[in-house]
């Protein structure tokens, strides 16, 4: 059995070393200081069913891939950047953020919001705009929105460039 455990914290640490330890492939998807102590410790659980150690779980040589890992143009993938939103580990960014935190221009503090109607269909999807030096440099949507619940199509999430004022 192959499981996948968001998150390293107490609850999702135990689980994924309990699973592991009973012979499952585990997965500890983990960021920061939670992956660094996993990396270098394993996962030490103390616990009144009995302590254990996991010395390293699978997982660390994790990569980011399609469903069953087929290339991506075999994959159900329609390059909507729904995976760029829900990445839970903040390996995948939008490629405007990319490039603007190598040139290191990303102000993020700096950046206004603002939620509107994207105008590419009926459906009436909110788009939240985030701005910097009037420019957009992302579009998200809220997750509270119930139309979209943070998802957008590649053209709602992507299709911004024509309103740009580029010289």
């Amino acid at each position: 059995m192959k499981v996948a455990v968001v998150g390293a914290g107490a609850i999702c640490a135990y689980a994924g070393a309990a699973l592991h330890r009973a012979g499952a492939e585990v997965h500890l998807i983990a960021r920061g200081p939670h992956l660094a102590a996993m990396r270098r410790d394993g996962v030490r659980v103390l616990s009144p069913r009995g302590d254990f150690t996991t010395s390293r779980p699978c997982g660390f040589d994790a990569r980011i891939s399609t469903e069953h890992d087929a290339p991506l143009t075999d994959s159900a993938c329609v390059y909507c950047g729904n995976c760029i939103e829900v990445c839970p580990t903040g390996a995948l960014s939008f490629k405007s953020e990319f490039d603007m935190r190598a040139a290191g221009t990303w102000d993020e503090p700096a950046q206004t919001e603002t939620t509107t109607v994207c105008a590419y269909c009926g459906v009436g999807c909110n788009v939240t705009l985030h701005v910097q030096d009037n420019e957009i440099v992302k579009v998200t949507s809220p997750h509270d929105n119930p139309v979209t619940h943070g998802n957008l199509c590649i053209k709602g999430r992507f299709g911004y460039q024509h309103v740009q004022n580029r010289v």
